[in-house]
C-alpha cells in the first residue's frame, strides 16, 4: 500500500475494490449468504470525492445496482475524515443515498472523536487498536467507555479489533460493545466440527 500512495495508485486501487465488491454483492444476490461487505476507501479517495460520486453513480447505473447497508459498508480511517470533515460529509452523503452502510475506523484517538458523530450519518464506528493493545491503561479504559455510551446513543454500532484475549473479550461485552474481532480467543466452532467429523471417518 505504501508503494501505491507513493505513486498514486491508491485511487484506482480504491474503485477497483468497489467495483470487485459491487460484483460479488450481484453474483450472491440470487443465494442465501447475508454476510456485509466492508469496503475501506483511502484518503486519496476522500480528497477527490466530487469525481468518486460521479464515478460511483456511473457504476451504479451501468449495472443497473442498488445498494443495501446490510451488504456493503463503507468505511475511512477518523484522521481522514478529520482532515477533510467537508469532503467526509459529502461523500458519506452521496453514499448514504446510494444505500450503502458508512462507517468510520481507527476511531476514538482523535481529539474531536465524539463531535464526529453529530457531523456523519454512521452506521459504525470501529475504534482503534491501541484501545485493545492497552487495554489494562485505566484511563484508555474510560475513555473507549464513554466513546460506546455515546455511539449507543446515536444508535450506532461498535466494533473493537485485536482482541486476544478472552477477559478482555467479556469486559467489552459488559461495555455494551457490539462486535469484537480478533485471533486465539477461541478455534471456530464449524473448524473443530469438521476436524471431529475428519477424525471419525
Amino acid at each position: 500500500m505504501r508503494a501505491a500512495q507513493k505513486f498514486n495508485l491508491m485511487r484506482p486501487i480504491d474503485r477497483w475494490v468497489f467495483s470487485r465488491a459491487i460484483a460479488i454483492i450481484q453474483k450472491r444476490a440470487a443465494g442465501n449468504d447475508s454476510s456485509t461487505l466492508f469496503v475501506k476507501l483511502s484518503e486519496d479517495t476522500l480528497r477527490d470525492t466530487e469525481n468518486f460520486i460521479t464515478w460511483l453513480n456511473s457504476l451504479l447505473q451501468s449495472r443497473n445496482a442498488k445498494l443495501k447497508p446490510e451488504d456493503i459498508v463503507v468505511e475511512l480511517q477518523e484522521h481522514a475524515l478529520q482532515n477533510h470533515i467537508r469532503k467526509a460529509k459529502q461523500l458519506y452523503q452521496a453514499l448514504g443515498d446510494a444505500g450503502a452502510g458508512l462507517a468510520v475506523e481507527h476511531y476514538g484517538v482523535g481529539a474531536n472523536s465524539a463531535q464526529m458523530l453529530d457531523h456523519l450519518p454512521l452506521q459504525y464506528i470501529k475504534f482503534h487498536p491501541s484501545f485493545t493493545q492497552n487495554f489494562a491503561d485505566r484511563e484508555l479504559q474510560k475513555r473507549l467507555g464513554v466513546l460506546v455510551e455515546v455511539a449507543k446513543q446515536k444508535n450506532i454500532k461498535t466494533i473493537v479489533s485485536h482482541v486476544e484475549d478472552a477477559n478482555v473479550m467479556a469486559r467489552l461485552w459488559q461495555m455494551g460493545v457490539n462486535f469484537v474481532q480478533g485471533y486465539h480467543v477461541q478455534e471456530p466452532e464449524v473448524v473443530l466440527l469438521a476436524t471431529d467429523i475428519t477424525t471419525r471417518h
